[in-house]
């Protein structure tokens, strides 16, 4: 299902890549044949809503580019080829995020909106837009503490042998073995949420699940071969000239496309490879003639420094109501590893509330009337002869 919707995603910007790839293309028609009136000599008013055209189409050109500029460092190519695999095989990739330690962030981000105007300068002027931004006040993050931890990502299987190039794609689950271990991430987003709720007009408070060095892209080159064109410099260039577009597609050309889910498990209190449910699920990969199955000592691990908490009858009665969200994994037809659980995890893992002005002022002027009190009940008796002014 995750692979499904990737792909779809992946459909959908490279749709959005080749319009604006056209567009820019049929801009610069526009240029060379606006460029050839000129040098006739003819008389612009008697092209005047041509070259109106042009002017507003090449305003709309200089738009789009100044946007896609910005975020340039982020477009799938650019980390592509910012990952490309040198010195590292894919082979060494695989085993070390088969072994690494999985991490459960809470981050808690107090904010409010504002409105910002933003000038950017075309063919026919400036052109002033305003945009509304969150801005951010506090911040503040908890881990969770990982007692225990197990990968069940199953076997990687290289598909396509046929191509030396590969772009791997890969996604991440990280779940929990027990409703404790929810209980205790919940528990802590609450606290976090309860702490800071009144310290600005909205806030959010996620857990977030990770893998540290795991990265979304890798560019994997199975043969060591150079490629002149696969530069980084190469690709900005391009982007510069309005052909990036064109530049991934060289590139897709050249390579053929896998995705893969890293998987782990996580529990707070409980040891993971106690969970019988999970010991039919093997981890390694398949590539080409390298067959390797990781040890199940060397893609988990039990932690030295933390020492879990028994739960008590009252923790153990109020996480009952997250057993439904433990995942229930299984093989499909394919052999992949799925989880057939639909409840939405996702959904309860995040708390967002916006525009709680309101509720802010109503506790301000509770704390105000609150000091107030408590300053009046501390304050000395004033004299009858005591001014006014000296009172204030």
């Amino acid at each position: 299902m995750e692979e499904i919707a990737k792909k779809k995603e992946n459909c959908f910007i490279k749709y959005i890549g080749w319009i604006k790839q056209i567009f820019y293309i049929f801009c610069w028609i526009l240029v060379f044949i606006f460029t050839g009136t000129i040098k006739k000599g003819e008389d612009i008013n008697d092209h005047f809503g041509f070259f109106m055209f042009c002017i507003i189409a090449w305003s709309f050109m200089i738009t789009f580019y100044s946007v896609s500029f910005v975020y340039l460092c982020k477009s799938k190519t650019y980390i592509l080829l910012s990952n490309m695999n040198i010195n590292n095989s894919i082979n060494n990739i695989m085993e070390n995020l088969f072994k690494e330690k999985p991490e459960v962030n809470i981050k808690c981000n107090c904010y409010h909106m504002e409105t910002k105007a933003i000038t950017t300068y075309n063919g026919s002027g400036t052109q002033t837009t305003f945009m509304t931004i969150p801005v951010s006040t506090y911040t503040e993050t908890q881990k969770l503490n990982i007692f225990s931890y197990l990968d069940i990502s199953g076997i990687f299987r290289l598909k396509e042998a046929n191509k030396n190039l590969i772009i791997l794609e890969l996604g991440k689950e990280i779940n929990f073995n027990d409703e404790m271990t929810l209980y205790d991430a919940e528990k802590i987003k609450n606290e976090l949420y309860s702490k800071n709720r009144f310290k600005d007009i909205c806030i959010s408070v996620t857990i977030e699940r990770i893998v540290p060095s795991l990265k979304n892209y890798y560019l994997i080159n199975l043969n060591g071969q150079d490629y002149p064109l696969l530069k980084k410099w190469i690709y900005i260039t391009c982007f510069i000239l309005t052909f990036d577009q064109l530049y991934t597609l060289y590139l897709e050309s050249l390579c053929s496309y896998q995705f893969f889910v890293i998987r782990k498990i996580i529990s707070s209190r409980n040891n993971v490879l106690e969970n019988e449910k999970y010991s039919k699920f093997t981890t390694g990969y398949t590539i080409n003639n390298n067959n390797f199955v990781a040890e199940r000592k060397s893609i988990s691990g039990i932690s030295t420094d933390i020492e879990p908490e028994l739960p008590t009858e009252e923790e153990i009665e109020k996480a009952k109501i997250y057993n439904k969200y433990i995942p229930e994994y299984k093989f499909n037809e394919t052999g992949d590893i799925i989880n057939i659980n639909e409840n939405p995890l996702d959904n309860i893992l995040e708390i967002k509330e916006e525009n709680k002005k309101n509720e802010i002022n109503k506790q301000n002027n509770n704390n105000t009337n609150n000091n107030n009190l408590s300053n009046t009940i501390n304050q000395p008796l004033i004299n009858n002869d005591t001014e006014l002014s000296s009172s204030k």
